[in-house]
């Protein structure tokens, strides 16, 4: 190709698919057959059938330390599961599906000043959906799901001129757009779930 300034030409279609989802499972676990101990907390002994070694601490002053299996200790019969979740709108889902379609121009130019760089332009489709639960003030929970779609438009440019011998001028300018963070897509969040686009960014250096 040859247009001008213009050497190059590259363009290309990408595309993208991704979820997410959270679920809090929390559980408690509550010593069974407790009895009252220090500054109102609950006690009981180590079951004989959790201790395992006593291991020698006298290397700090202390004669020594029980070792058990925490493990044992909670699958065993030390211990009562209490199921315990979290808020049920703390769970959530969310998916998107973006297409970016992409131009770029090669630079190559020697007519004022040796000049190469680039001039490209990204157009980026996004479809976004999220799903959740809703508790209301009486505690009722109920499903919601949402979602939204848009499009950017993110044009750049890149040049890099020799000025002199041993100098060169870089200029480099962008519209970018910047990720938010996923929990923030959830139902519960405020719309629109939608990438933030600026004015973007204008960069200038001389090299020598």
């Amino acid at each position: 190709m040859h247009l001008g300034p213009f050497r190059a030409i590259e363009l290309g279609v990408l595309y993208s698919h991704r979820t997410k989802a959270l679920v809090y499972d929390q559980t408690s676990y509550e010593l069974t057959d407790p009895t009252p101990c220090l500054n109102g907390l609950t006690c009981r002994p180590i079951p004989t059938s959790l201790k395992t070694a006593s291991i020698d601490m006298r290397f700090i002053g202390l004669p020594g330390a029980l070792y058990f299996r925490p493990d044992a200790a909670l699958y065993g019969d030390a211990y009562d599961p209490a199921p315990n979740p979290k808020d049920p709108s703390w769970n959530w889902g969310v998916g998107e599906k973006v297409t970016t379609g992409f131009v770029k121009l090669d630079i190559d130019d020697s007519h004022v000043l040796p000049i190469r760089g680039n001039l490209g332009v990204q157009v980026i489709h996004t479809r976004q959906n999220a799903s959740g639960l809703y508790v209301d003030a009486e505690g009722a929970i109920s499903p919601v799901a949402g979602g939204t779609s848009y499009t950017d438009i993110l044009p750049s440019l890149n040049l890099n001129a020799e000025i002199a011998a041993s100098t060169r001028l870089r200029f480099g300018a962008a519209r970018r757009r910047r990720d938010r963070k996923w929990p923030t897509c959830a139902p519960a969040s405020p719309p629109p779930c939608r990438r933030r686009t600026g004015a973007g960014t204008v960069m200038a250096a001389i090299l020598s």
